[in-house]
């Protein structure tokens, strides 16, 4: 009997204390999840290491995930990345999904399962 995968997820976020917080919803239903908190970090983990989602909040300790998600991108195009922040998401077309940070926990698994169903 084989055991259930478990998806991998990098998490990135400027505030430490959103950032924990969202760990831990996300491992408690089941993922493993890799955090970064400035955009560098963040890069250096992704291009090391295998993972089936990104969820990134806009604007990150040294400025704003555009230029990171693009490259992203660019590195492995099949991972999908949620983009999440308080304004509009429009003018954004590396991301593969935008939620606003004050979207309910279950609108981001529900995002993320639908995500990883493609």
């Amino acid at each position: 009997m084989s055991s259930p995968v478990q998806y991998r997820i990098l998490c990135l976020d400027g505030d430490p204390p959103g950032l924990k917080l969202r760990q831990l919803i996300l491992e408690r239903n089941g993922f493993l999840v890799s955090t970064a908190a400035t955009v560098s970090e963040g890069l250096m983990l992704f291009r090391s290491e295998h993972f089936d989602v990104v969820i990134t909040n806009h604007v990150l300790g040294e400025g704003t995930a555009t230029a990171m998600v693009q490259e992203m991108k660019c590195l492995k195009s099949n991972v999908p990345i949620i983009l999440l922040s308080r304004t509009s998401g429009e003018g954004n077309e590396n991301v593969d999904a935008f939620m606003s940070k004050t979207a309910g926990t279950e609108s981001l698994l529900v995002k993320i399962k639908e995500l990883l169903s493609r």
